[in-house]
Order: structure tokens, then C-alpha cells, then sequence
């Protein structure tokens, strides 16, 4: 868990991550979580999430944080090297 956010407790977390998704507004969300971030960073520190995805080619099933970037891109994992 990301230390700006060891104060929060699993459903705030999970509150404050649903909101963000909605568009709420990122500065009052930082307000209300005393979050002390960049608002541009606040996605950076959600934690990350494991998704079930396989490359077709090598069979990987690799971990995602969908939330934060997108490494697995039309079902092929970035990690693969027969990724076209």
C-alpha cells in the first residue's frame, strides 16, 4: 500500500477509487482523504489490481493495474516477445 495512503482505511480506499472513476473532483477528493498529492498523481497511488489475461502466444498470464496504465493492449501481454 502506497504510504499517502496508510491512513485510509480498505473501504475508503475502495470508496475514494470509485469516485475518482466517476470524475468526481480530484482536489476536493484529496481534500476530504487528506491526501497531500498532486492531483495529477492521485491515480498513481491506488493500489494494483490482477487481472486474468493470457497472451495467445506465449499463454502468460501476467499481473495488470488496469487502473493505472495499460500494459496488457488487445489481449497480448507487453511482456511477451511474439507480441506483434
Amino acid at each position: 500500500m502506497n504510504k499517502n495512503l496508510d491512513h485510509l482505511t480498505t473501504d475508503q480506499i475502495a470508496s475514494l477509487i470509485e469516485r475518482y472513476y466517476r470524475n468526481e473532483n480530484v482536489a476536493s477528493l484529496l481534500t476530504e482523504y487528506t491526501i497531500d498529492v498532486p492531483a495529477s498523481a492521485l491515480f498513481k497511488l491506488f493500489p494494483d489490481q490482477v487481472i486474468e489475461a493470457r497472451c495467445p502466444y506465449c499463454y502468460l498470464v501476467a499481473p495488470e493495474t488496469p487502473l493505472k496504465d495499460q500494459r496488457i493492449k488487445n489481449g497480448l501481454s507487453s511482456l511477451c516477445a511474439m507480441r506483434p
